[in-house]
């Protein structure tokens, strides 16, 4: 019986040649992704409970991050948040470019600091959710 659930994703960047930004203001360099809703609001939405503990924990530790709101596909989020009586989860992702490729293309940086994000907010998760 979970309480919360965090997953690690991908991002689609709108900043490589074949992509408008208004398809995606995701850029390569600019820090790890906290996903709103995906596949326009079919998929998931993002609990305001992890956005939140996401977003504070991102600006108490001085780590950039974007938000994202997007068209597209949907992760494994979708299937957590609408277990049970709903499990509040929310997508904490690396932007990649020529996702599903061999050729897949990320900014360490980008890497680093979600994985720095997701590893403080694991660790003051009990400030929020009951864990």
């Amino acid at each position: 019986n979970p309480d919360v659930g965090i997953v690690s994703e991908t991002a689609i960047p709108g900043d490589y040649p074949g992509m408008k930004e208004k398809d995606s203001s995701i850029k390569l360099g600019d820090g790890p992704v906290l996903t709103i809703t995906d596949a326009s609001g079919r998929g998931l939405i993002a609990s305001p409970a992890i956005i939140k503990w996401l977003e504070e924990t991102a600006k108490e530790k001085n780590i950039p991050y974007q938000m994202d709101v997007s068209s597209g596909g949907t992760t494994d989020a979708t299937a957590i948040h609408l277990t049970r009586a709903g499990i509040p989860c929310g997508v904490l992702s690396v932007p990649t470019r020529y996702m599903h490729s061999g050729v897949e293309v990320i900014d360490i940086n980008d890497l680093k600091k979600g994985a720095e994000l997701m590893a403080h907010a694991l660790e003051n998760a009990g400030r929020y959710f009951n864990v």
